[in-house]
């Protein structure tokens, strides 16, 4: 029971008035130049630490008692040090640092159960109804500002304005089952003191989801009709829906979409997305998701999404006569702002018009998951809008993603309104960290740039290193299994060029983190070949007509430059496919580098002007040359790497061309500590 009232990280706020709860000190604005600083968030804990007598005493009671602690927090990052469900003695307290406030409540009362909810819903609600002890920060009775003495708290001796108060009142109602509707649970926190007290405050909201810990109920008889409905093939387009029976229709489908929707991976927004209460050249809101203010369209841009609280049923329903490969599924959506740290943001379980709660089929013969969706906490007068997300199974070099989605706007009579209010993707994770799994999708790669790589590479004349070593000492490249030599390929370079510094900054605005970004090599697929735990040492379409300087034929390559942070990727800033020679350790790419338009430019026509490829500038040749495996025994050898592009300096998409050196991460030798 204390598992399933307790929740982490939802929203809080105030009522308008002239009593705030507590202060927040946001620090030195940054200087010109320094790092960007994220918005403060209002975060709440609550755990419930106590409740008497065993599950038979509570199922005959009309009411428990019940003890918890209240956390509220306002921070720019993540400060809320989580309670754990097995915490015992707290006590109130209150610290106020530069950047980050923390309150903490101490409350005692009992729990009932009603049949029917406050919201109408005869599902029913449980009630939480206690009284608190807290130590509340004083507000200056005097002047504009009743913080003032905030303002001091990054200094040593700061010592906070507090004072003990007791007249605190917290009701808090939890739906009894969670469905599409009904899955948050409200709270109003009251002080009891009269208005002219000096610990009165104005009433405080709380709202959170109530995720992971409790079972999700479907209500398949509730939903639109044809909500599961697959998208016809004009709208999943083809190539997102290439193979995906053949994969997916032997597998558990639960199995499947557990393991390649990932829950919490940012997902990325595609251009073309709709701009809903535009306000001259603001929007306060992207396809469905209603923002807590209005930007530029072009801050909009880099609004990101995340997937929580995925459940999956495999059961009849839908009116599908359970059929083989279909099953239930609920998740939420939320927007993540940009101007918010992502880290932080990421974590929330707050409900509002940043989130939309979905209920749907999963159908691993068309490998779509189709579902209705309601925004924010407001009930069925919001659930207007339908997401589809596609699994395909066929890369490339300009498509790398394992999921792919859009989401409808839906009309009165249920019919689905088009064009879609936003689409959005997410990229394939990097394969080198997968890890075991007995059930992964057999994806497929479509080589398309291999011929231009062979060109590139017997264009050069490069330096050979066995001109210069004595025959004694045979030299050796990154070589034998396919799992094993993709591993080896991968490198680690010493510096982050300014070609990709731009797109680092443009695409992770809002993790505010002090670790210094870094650049890796990463080899997705070396032929078919992906999974680095199969035990096939062959797949076919890797060997070619050319060869290697010593005939052994040359292997296909698929690889990307990806940024990594604090050891974990985060975006791929280039794809890359080609070829490489075992014999000489020489690859030679082809790269695609997604082409930031301004939204407003980002049309058909302007992706013709530029020659790109799905909105890709592949006008760019990658050399790379791998030390020898058996020198690397003996010295740290580091690999050479070239990249240029192939447009005319008078181009706009033109660049200089960059030489880097990089560090063989999986090489036999042990690398030194601090480089992964």
């Amino acid at each position: 029971m204390k598992n399933l009232l307790s929740f982490e990280k939802g929203d809080w706020g105030q009522d308008t008035g002239k009593a705030p709860l507590v202060p927040f000190d946001g620090g030195e604005a940054p200087k010109k130049g320094t790092q960007w600083l994220p918005d403060p968030l209002s975060l709440a804990i609550f755990v419930l630490t106590h409740v008497e007598g065993d599950s038979e005493h509570r199922a005959r009671a009309a009411a428990v008692n019940a003890s918890g602690v209240l956390v509220l927090t306002v921070a720019r990052k993540n400060a809320v040090r989580d309670l754990g469900p097995h915490i015992s003695v707290v006590s109130p307290g209150f610290n106020l640092s530069a950047r980050s406030t923390r309150l903490q409540i101490i409350f005692e009362g009992v729990y009932t159960e009603r049949a029917k909810g406050s919201n109408g819903d005869y599902a029913g609600e449980g009630v939480l109804c206690m009284v608190g002890r807290a130590v509340l920060p004083k507000r200056n009775a005097h002047g504009v500002d009743p913080w003032d003495w905030a303002k001091n708290s990054s200094q040593s001796s700061f010592q906070p304005s507090v004072m003990a108060d007791n007249n605190i009142l917290l009701v808090l109602r939890y739906p009894k089952k969670l469905t599409l509707t009904t899955r948050a649970v409200f709270g109003k926190m009251k002080s009891t003191s009269s208005a002219s007290a000096a610990s009165y405050f104005d009433t405080v909201q709380l709202i959170s989801a109530l995720m992971s810990c409790r079972s999700y109920h479907f209500r398949p008889e509730e939903l639109a009709a044809g909500v599961g409905d697959a998208l016809p093939s004009s709208d999943a387009d083809n190539g997102m829906s290439y193979g995906a029976k053949d994969a997916y229709s032997s597998r558990y489908p639960c199995v499947v979409l557990n393991r390649y929707a990932f829950s919490g991976q940012v997902i990325t927004v595609l251009p073309g997305w709709r701009c809903n209460s535009t306000t001259g050249a603001s929007c306060h809101g992207i396809g469905p998701f209603e923002m807590d203010r209005a930007e530029d369209v072009d801050v909009l841009a880099g609004v990101r999404i995340i997937m929580q609280d995925l459940q999956c049923l495999e059961q009849q329903g839908y009116g599908m006569a359970g059929a083989a490969g279909t099953a239930m599924v609920s998740v939420v959506f939320r927007a993540l702002s940009p101007w918010e740290d992502r880290g932080t943001a990421m974590s929330r379980s707050g409900l509002s018009g940043k989130t939309l709660s979905a209920e749907g089929v999963w159908n691993a013969s068309t490998g779509q998951a189709c579902m209705m969706a309601c925004r924010g906490t407001a009930g069925r007068k919001v659930c207007a809008f339908r997401v589809c997300l596609f699994f395909p199974t066929m890369m490339s070099i300009t498509r790398r993603d394992t999921m792919l989605g859009q989401i409808n706007g839906v009309d009165a009579t249920g019919g689905v309104v088009h064009p879609p209010l936003l689409s959005f993707r997410q990229h394939m994770s990097t394969p080198r960290l997968w890890g075991y799994y007995p059930d992964n999708v057999p994806y497929k790669y479509n080589y398309t740039k291999v011929d231009q790589a062979v060109e590139l590479r017997q264009s050069g004349s490069p330096f050979d290193l066995r001109q210069i070593v004595p025959p004694s000492l045979p030299l050796s490249y990154p070589k034998g299994s396919l799992s094993s030599m993709a591993d080896m390929l991968t490198l680690f370079f010493l510096t982050v060029p300014g070609l990709f510094r731009q797109e680092w900054n443009e695409q992770e605005r809002g993790f505010s983190t002090c670790s210094k970004p870094v650049l890796h090599l990463e080899v997705f697929f070396v032929g078919q070949l992906i999974d680095r735990y199969t035990a096939l040492d062959a797949s076919p379409g890797i060997q070619r007509k050319e060869t290697g300087s010593q005939g052994h034929p040359l292997l296909n390559v698929s690889a990307e430059f990806k940024m990594f942070q604090d050891s974990r990727p985060r975006n791929s800033v280039m794809s890359l496919e080609g070829v490489y020679s075992p014999d000489d350790g020489r690859m030679h790419l082809i790269g695609c580098r997604d082409v930031h338009l301004p939204r407003q430019n980002s049309s058909a026509s302007s992706s013709r002007d530029l020659e790109l490829e799905e909105g890709m500038d592949c006008s760019i040749e990658v050399k790379i040359e791998y030390p020898p495996t058996t020198m690397h025994r003996f010295i740290m050898s580091t690999a050479n790497v070239q990249i240029a592009s192939t447009r005319t300096v008078a181009d706009s998409l033109h660049f200089d061309a960059v030489k880097l050196r990089a560090l063989p991460v999986n090489y036999p030798q042990q690398q030194p500590g601090g480089f992964y």
